[in-house]
């Protein structure tokens, strides 16, 4: 079944081809057809004569897509990409996981004939599948279990253990390498980097908590979400899914929530707020169901394995139309460690979940403290350990660890009979870069943490990583200790004295930890890169400086006119820098998040000298009103606008 699925989401797309931009092809991401892309997606270019056969891929001898087929190929930025489908008016790949984000280049070569464009391409861009393969309606959803299709109920029976909540899986591209900036490849889980929300027609919001998020395995191009159905679920019926990755929402699809047969509304769980505490507290918990409860609500009975340490209410009732109820467990003090079994029992099911309980005067780890709280490495800090309470006979021996072996601490220390805290030293080593180093102090079923930052023992910063040739630049040198009462000598290097220069030497002051100095830089004639070293100390660190030869520029404003217009005609759109272009001008990719209600050119043009330039957004008739999104982007600067479409 999964296989099938996918050959049914990489096959031809069911869109139509997105109106004609002044570039000879658009490439949009093959799940929602949005105008940008991302590394190691699934994508679709549309346009005319981009090859000259029609035909699907076939995984060579080594289980790979082809790079040419049909006699057609694509380079994007200078890698070939793997092919999954050509045509004359469109071809389906996947964008090579190399990819840099920004405004990439794409050749297509077909039988000797050559077509150029560029694509915007983005870290993620979130896009889910449909069953029809237009970005809209039913969405490309199985149980992940059974493999089945819609309607879904909120518990499979077929789920191991005792968690029997129904888990999906959601098919989507351009989310793996989520809040991943270095494209790391053995970052395969980012789970805590997706949020996927769904709402029914009425408003009601259900949040669907994700297990899993990551690559299809198996599947070029294909990622996967897995996500757990909440028992509120039950008998939404249709409701609308969007994923949401690094601020950047997807585009919507739908499943259909089944309503669960009466006769298996059962006891799903018994959770405690905390499994250890100390006698005399109060803990508070919860006791689910599946489903929501009927009219008449779901009595719960409880029990505890020893009710002279830990009480319960006999009985609790789940309201109707709720799927849990809160539980309060009132604890006494005991004369040792006690282990209590709290049991929730409903029809035929029963769950439990452990509380253990000390005494009140039995000690707990209350705080674990560092000092100093920055250094660099080599040096040596002083860590304590302090108890709720006085050790008993025997002391306490609380195991310590770091989670960065730039900070080393010692496995155990030991707080002595009567006493509360315990000093110890950690040795912080040298490294190239700053970072937090978090120490874990544990005692039995409590632990506290305490955060050191360890900054490198000599840091390099330019005030600017980009400047225009003849202009001066400021550089920093920050010590990871403070200079000894003669000063700290630290000697500059430039990488090439025809692109910049600097002074042999900075020296920051006795007592201080930085000081400054000037990068004088020549005129250019094309674009040259400097580099600038530092040195103390027997420690170096260099930093780049990129000299243009034209002024840097950044887009300042992006201005849709008119904000509203009907489907089928035309707006216009201006982008404005807030300096002029450079001598060879300026390039502004373009990008439209609904291709279908509004499109755009791939790019504008800002000639030498100038600050704005115009382009044409082409709308096409709507069902509905459309609300698009317009991107302008230069270099590391971009904006957007707004155009709703009638």
């Amino acid at each position: 079944m999964l296989r099938y699925l996918y050959l049914g989401i990489i096959a031809v797309c069911a869109m139509p081809a997105p109106a004609q931009t002044t570039s000879p092809f658009t490439i949009v991401s093959a799940a929602s057809y949005q105008a940008s892309v991302s590394p190691g997606s699934l994508a679709a270019i549309f346009g005319s004569s981009l090859s000259f056969a029609t035909e699907s891929a076939q995984l060579d001898a080594s289980g790979q897509l082809p790079t040419q087929l049909g006699g057609t190929s694509i380079q994007i930025d200078g890698r070939a990409a793997p092919l999954v489908y050509v045509s004359p008016r469109q071809i389906n790949l996947v964008v090579p996981a190399e990819t840099q984000p920004g405004t990439a280049n794409i050749v297509i070569s077909s039988n000797g004939n050559r077509l150029q464009g560029t694509a915007d391409v983005r870290r993620t861009v979130p896009g889910m599948f449909s069953s029809n393969g237009s970005g809209k309606g039913a969405g490309a959803v199985l149980n992940a279990v059974t493999y089945e299709r819609e309607p879904f109920l909120v518990e499979t029976l077929e789920n191991s253990g005792d968690d029997k909540r129904t888990r999906l899986s959601l098919f989507a591209t351009g989310i793996r390498f989520a809040e991943n900036p270095t494209q790391d490849p053995s970052i395969t889980d980012v789970a805590s980097k997706v949020r996927v929300q769904g709402r029914t027609a009425s408003g009601k919001a259900v949040d669907l908590p994700v297990e899993y998020a990551g690559a299809a395995p198996g599947f070029f191009g294909l990622d996967q979400v897995n996500v757990a159905v909440p028992p509120d679920a039950d008998g939404l019926g249709v409701v609308s899914l969007t994923l949401t990755v690094e601020n950047q929402i997807s585009n919507t699809v739908t499943l259909t929530m089944g309503q669960m047969p009466a006769g298996r509304l059962a006891l799903a769980g018994l959770d405690l707020s905390q499994s250890t505490v100390a006698g005399g507290a109060t803990v508070s918990g919860s006791v689910l169901l599946n489903a929501p409860a009927p009219a008449s609500g779901v009595a719960i009975q409880l029990k505890s394995s020893n009710a002279s340490v830990a009480t319960v209410p006999m009985f609790v009732t789940v309201p109707a139309g709720q799927v849990a109820i809160p539980v309060s467990i009132q604890t006494s003090s005991p004369a040792s460690v006690q282990d209590v079994t709290i049991t929730a029992s409903a029809g035929a099911r029963t769950r439990a979940a452990a509380l253990r309980v000390r005494p009140s005067d039995h000690p707990s780890i209350l705080s674990v403290t560092l000092s100093p709280v920055s250094v660099a490495g080599g040096a040596a800090i002083s860590g304590t350990v302090t108890l709720s309470g006085s050790a008993p006979m025997g002391g306490v021996v609380v195991a310590l660890s770091s989670n960065n072996g730039a900070v080393q601490v010692p496995a155990t220390i030991t707080v002595l009979f009567g006493q509360t805290m315990a000093n110890f030293t950690a040795t912080a080593i040298s490294t190239p870069d700053a970072q937090n180093v978090t120490i874990t102090a544990s005692f039995e079923d409590s632990s506290k943490t305490a955060t050191v930052a360890l900054v490198p023992a000599l840091l390099l910063t330019l005030s600017t990583d980009n400047t225009v040739g003849g202009t001066d630049v400021t550089g920093t040198v920050t010590l990871g200790n403070p200079a000894p009462a003669g000063g700290a000598l630290v000697t500059l290097q430039p990488s090439d004295f025809n692109v910049g220069r600097v002074p042999p030497f900075v020296t920051v002051p006795g007592g201080q930890v930085s000081g400054t100095f000037t990068v004088q830089t020549t005129a250019a004639a094309s674009n040259r890169t400097l580099s600038i070293t530092a040195t103390y100390n027997g420690v170096s660190q260099s930093a780049s400086l990129t000299v243009s030869s034209g002024q840097v520029v950044s887009i300042g404003n992006l201005v849709v006119s008119p904000t509203v217009v009907k489907g089928g005609t035309s707006a216009t759109g201006t982008v404005t820098f807030t300096n002029p272009a450079g001598l060879t001008g300026a390039i502004v990719s373009l990008a439209s998040d609904n291709l279908l209600a509004a499109s755009v050119p791939a790019f504008v043009s800002v000639p030498a000298g100038q600050t704005s330039a115009q382009f044409n957004i082409r709308t096409s008739a709507v069902g509905s009103v459309q609300t698009v999104k317009i991107t302008a982007s230069s270099g590391s600067s971009s904006k957007t606008a707004t155009l709703t479409v009638n």
